[in-house]
């Protein structure tokens, strides 16, 4: 399923996104390992292929330890 987002602009500029979780389970159930992580900028990644550097912070969705954040 496709992912709807949104942007935002706060009166000084800032701008904010994000974009919702279209999963075909429920991540927030008893038996789902689900974390919510606030990242800061330039904060160092795993990958599968290799690590990476945040340009920005973050706050993302972690379900069952896996390394992608939603």
């Amino acid at each position: 399923m496709p992912c709807t987002s949104i942007a935002m602009k706060a009166n000084n500029g800032d701008l904010f996104w994000g974009r919702t979780d279209d999963f075909t389970f429920n991540p927030f159930k008893k038996s789902v390992k689900t974390q919510i992580t606030a990242f800061p900028k330039n904060t160092e990644m795993p990958s599968c292929y290799h690590k990476w550097t945040s340009k920005y912070a973050f706050v993302g969705i972690n379900v069952n330890n896996s390394l992608f954040y939603q």
